[in-house]
């Protein structure tokens, strides 16, 4: 069994999420916002992944430098632990 809660909102947010719910064919709010939900988090990953681009570019470093650091922290952590 599901465990539902309630939560509020305006009813201009509830007749958008009405709309995009028979706009796109959910059959339940429930799966509209977790479909918004993971959509969201997929934009926050993309925005925090341009951002680091854009750091590395400004500071002239490769995704081929910043595999030689974590790889040689790996080892140096795995040589610490293991041997």
């Amino acid at each position: 069994m599901i465990n539902m809660k309630t939560i509020g909102v305006s009813q201009k947010i509830h007749r958008e999420l009405m709309s995009l719910k028979f706009e796109y064919g959910y059959r339940k709010t429930d799966a509209l916002l977790e479909e918004m939900i993971k959509e969201f988090k997929k934009e926050r990953l993309h925005q925090a992944s341009k951002l680091f681009r854009n750091h590395m570019k400004k500071k002239r470093i490769t995704l081929r430098h910043v595999d030689e650091k974590v790889r040689k922290h790996r080892e140096d952590i795995y040589h610490e632990w293991f041997n």
